[in-house]
């Protein structure tokens, strides 16, 4: 899913947060986070240390400042840590027709 990594600490004052830097699939964001910012995300790329949630690109507004998150935000929102098996991805032990 396409958002924003942020940090919820970020988020109290409701103010527009200035984008960092981009992490992408193969590319994780690389630097600095400064706080008071967020960092653009891609699917399928690494959280950025220090990430308390990932915001859907849906539920932001672009402003001249900055984006703007319009939905609440809740720890650990939209974050699939590594090697976190989901329902959907457990082997099964059913044969394959054949």
């Amino acid at each position: 899913m396409d958002g924003y990594a942020v940090r919820l600490a970020d988020l109290a004052a409701g103010n527009a947060l200035p984008v960092a830097g981009k992490a992408f699939a193969g590319q994780p964001f690389q630097g600095e986070w400064p706080a008071g910012s967020c960092i653009r995300i891609m699917t399928g790329a690494p959280v950025p240390a220090g990430c308390d949630a990932v915001v859907m690109q849906e539920e932001t507004e672009q402003t001249d400042d900055g984006v703007r998150f319009i939905a609440s935000v809740k720890p650990g929102q939209n974050i699939r840590r590594s090697g976190r098996t989901l329902p959907w991805a457990r082997p099964s032990s059913r044969r394959a027709p054949g």
